[in-house]
C-alpha cells in the first residue's frame, strides 16, 4: 500500500511540474502575431504568409519603455508558410530545405530603444544557415497592448537557396519581409 501511494505522490508532482514547465520556458505570448513575404518574378509578385509563428522565451518589461530581458526566438514553420496556391508551397519547401530543415527561425537577441521604436537584432536560420540581422522596428502602444512591427530583406542566396524560377525566369534574390505582432503590456 505504500508503494502505491508513493508511486501516485511521485507520479502527481510529475504532473504538476510538467503542467507548469512550458510555462516558464514559452514566456510571454503574443495575443496576435503575424509574418508576411513578398517575392518578386519578372511576370508576378507573390505575396505569402505566416499567420502564426511560434514564439517562445520572450520575456520583457514595458513602463513607457521597452526593455527585453534576454534573447528569445520566433519560428516560422515552413508548412505554416503560405502563397495562396499549393504547388507554389510545397516548391518553396523544397527550395528551403525540406525535409533536412522545417523553418525560418529567427533568434533575437538585442531590442534597443531607439527614436523610431526599437533597433532589434539577431540570427537568422534558413536552410541551414545562419546569419545576422538588424532591423528598425516601430513600437505604438494599443488599448493595453505594445504592437512592435517593421520590415526587413534578405538575400536568398546569402542562405543558399535556390532561387525558383518560372518559365526560365528566377525570382529576384531579395525577399521582402514584414512582421507585426501585439504583445500584452
Amino acid at each position: 500500500m505504500k508503494s502505491t501511494n508513493k508511486r501516485n505522490s511521485i507520479r502527481g508532482l510529475l504532473l504538476l511540474v510538467l503542467a507548469f514547465f512550458p510555462l516558464s520556458l514559452s514566456g510571454k505570448q503574443p495575443s496576435e502575431a503575424s509574418i508576411q513575404f513578398t517575392v518578386e518574378h519578372p511576370l508576378k509578385t507573390v505575396e505569402g504568409m505566416c499567420r502564426n509563428p511560434v514564439v517562445s522565451g520572450l520575456d520583457y518589461t514595458y513602463d513607457g519603455q521597452f526593455q527585453l530581458k534576454g534573447p528569445f526566438k520566433v519560428t516560422v514553420p515552413y508548412k505554416d508558410m503560405k502563397t495562396g496556391n499549393g504547388n507554389r508551397d510545397s516548391h518553396m519547401m523544397e527550395v528551403l530545405g525540406y525535409p533536412d530543415h522545417t523553418a525560418v527561425v529567427a533568434t533575437i537577441t538585442e531590442a534597443e530603444p531607439a527614436a523610431e521604436g526599437l533597433r532589434i537584432a539577431g540570427a537568422l536560420s534558413i536552410n541551414g544557415v545562419n546569419m545576422l540581422f538588424r532591423t528598425l522596428a516601430s513600437l505604438k502602444q494599443d488599448q493595453g497592448s505594445i504592437v512592435i512591427s517593421g520590415t526587413a530583406r534578405i538575400r536568398l542566396s546569402d542562405f543558399h537557396v535556390e532561387r525558383p524560377s518560372l518559365l526560365g525566369m528566377s525570382v529576384e534574390d531579395q525577399v521582402n519581409i514584414s512582421y507585426r505582432f501585439k504583445l500584452p503590456k
